[in-house]
């Protein structure tokens, strides 16, 4: 397993934005950059980390607040 600091910091900011818009601004990287990043790690993981709402409002899974 192989996760980068970089992944790493994305799931930061899109947790504490609560939203992948939110951390775009963080970021400043793309929507597209950011859910790709997202969906590596969870891939690295084998689990999902965060749980997709209302308003793209993301909160963390079990697997995620570990």
């Amino acid at each position: 397993m192989k996760i980068s600091l970089k992944h790493l910091e994305t799931v930061h900011a899109i947790v504490t934005a609560d939203s992948i818009s939110g951390a775009k601004r963080v970021l400043q990287l793309s929507q597209p950059t950011i859910s790709q990043q997202l969906a590596k790690t969870e891939e690295e993981l084998g689990a999902r980390l965060v749980s997709r709402g209302r308003a793209g409002k993301l909160t963390l899974t079990l697997a995620g607040d570990f």
